[in-house]
This record gives C-alpha cells, sequence and structure tokens, in this order.
C-alpha cells in the first residue's frame, strides 16, 4: 500500500492486486488524515473492496460457465444455423 498526497489535502490509499483474468488492477481510497490509525482503516478498506471485486469476477465466471453447461444440443444447432 501507498499513500498519495492530494491537493485539497487529503491522502488517497493506494493497493495493486491482480485479478482473476491475471490484470493487475488498482484500487484507492480517500482519507482526510495520514496516521498509523487512519493506515490501518485504510488497509482495512482497501482489502474488503478487492474481496468484493474478486468475488463478483468469480460469480460472474461461474454464471458463465453454468449458462455454458445448461445449453442443449438443439440450441446450439439453431445458434449455428442462424
Amino acid at each position: 500500500m501507498w499513500v498519495e498526497d492530494l491537493s485539497n489535502g487529503k491522502y488517497k490509499y493506494c493497493e495493486r492486486y491482480t485479478d482473476t483474468k491475471g490484470k493487475i488492477r488498482k484500487v484507492s481510497v480517500t482519507l482526510d488524515k495520514n496516521s498509523s490509525r487512519v493506515k490501518n482503516e485504510a488497509s482495512r478498506l482497501l482489502y474488503n473492496k478487492i474481496d468484493a471485486k474478486l468475488e463478483k469476477e468469480k460469480q460472474k465466471v461461474e454464471d458463465e460457465q453454468n449458462k455454458i453447461a445448461s445449453i442443449t444440443f438443439w440450441e446450439v444447432q439453431d445458434l449455428m444455423l442462424s
């Protein structure tokens, strides 16, 4: 995690993570102070944000797999012929 000073006097806490497709992504939260207590809070918020994004991507992949698994032969044939 790293901290960026903003022009309005606030601080932006940033973290990188790798998504399910292997791409490196960045998440950030903006808070008012730069104390050790706020850093711990920012760290917690960032990791919760990352977990939520990874869970959303995982759910999306599972939904696509379920959609593919539930298609019948006749539906595939109709898709190919149209």
